[in-house]
């Protein structure tokens, strides 16, 4: 069966990952920006910041059944609200922008990963399924790299309300194109949530190991790459037209 769909996660695919290096960035800068507004006394920046970070750290992303839970918007609106302010949805959305800012900013792609999928373009069909806490900084670094034509669809575990393993990431991909499973490849970088789930809905898979140690569980996967370039090596192994 030929390659006619490939779905790539971010962080750590298309993207080094940030864990949560970003998130005290994006905190301070969501204070001065609502200081601005005058929502925020400028007494209550350091410990609006240091609430927004603790909240991150101690929130977890994943419910029952791999269901997104605490998104950043979500978070976000407790925190504002906490101080006196009930954000509304267009102004909501625009918080979390303003505290995504500094992580889009900081984004940085993996060596080869975009010529690799420039080369797809027009080849085979490209999507993405990524586990976030927010949609809009998986489009904006889209975006910022270039890429925000490339997929299509673009769907996140907030997006859908489904974390991977889940089957349901996957599925709305799937569901999207109209293919067979065996006609889709899954490109990431953790084999116990990107191979795994996908394997487990009938999807070809790719481990990369580019960020992660090639000694884990690969969850068996179909091909193992350390670097880019080398899925395209698989796809055309697979019977991607060249």
């Amino acid at each position: 069966m030929t390659v006619r769909g490939v779905i790539f996660d971010i962080g750590g695919t298309i993207m080094w990952l940030q864990h949560r290096r970003f998130i005290g960035a994006g905190a301070w800068a969501l204070s001065h920006y609502l200081g601005g507004l005058g929502i925020l006394p400028k007494e209550r920046f350091k410990p609006f910041s240091q609430e927004l970070e603790s909240r991150f750290a101690a929130s977890p992303k994943e419910g029952p059944n791999y269901s997104q839970i605490n998104t950043t918007a979500s978070i976000l609106e407790a925190v504002v609200e906490a101080d006196g302010h009930a954000p509304a949805d267009g102004e909501l959305a625009l918080f979390e922008q303003v505290f995504n800012a500094p992580a889009v900013a900081g984004a940085a792609p993996l060596p080869g990963m975009i010529v690799v999928i420039e080369a797809l373009r027009g080849r085979a069909r490209l999507g993405v399924a990524s586990n976030t806490r927010s949609h809009q900084f998986i489009e904006a670094v889209a975006t910022r790299f270039g890429l925000h034509n490339a997929f299509e669809p673009l769907v996140t575990s907030v997006s859908c309300g489904i974390r991977k393993p889940g089957a349901g990431i996957f599925q709305a991909v799937l569901d999207s194109w109209g293919f067979d499973p065996d006609e889709v490849v899954m490109v990431g970088d953790l084999a116990h949530k990107d191979v795994a789930g996908a394997k487990a809905l009938g999807l070809r898979t790719i481990w990369l190991t580019t960020d992660v140690d090639e000694q884990r569980d690969d969850h068996g996967a179909d091909a193992v790459v350390s670097v880019p370039a080398a899925i395209l090596d698989v796809l055309h192994g697979w019977g991607l037209p060249r």
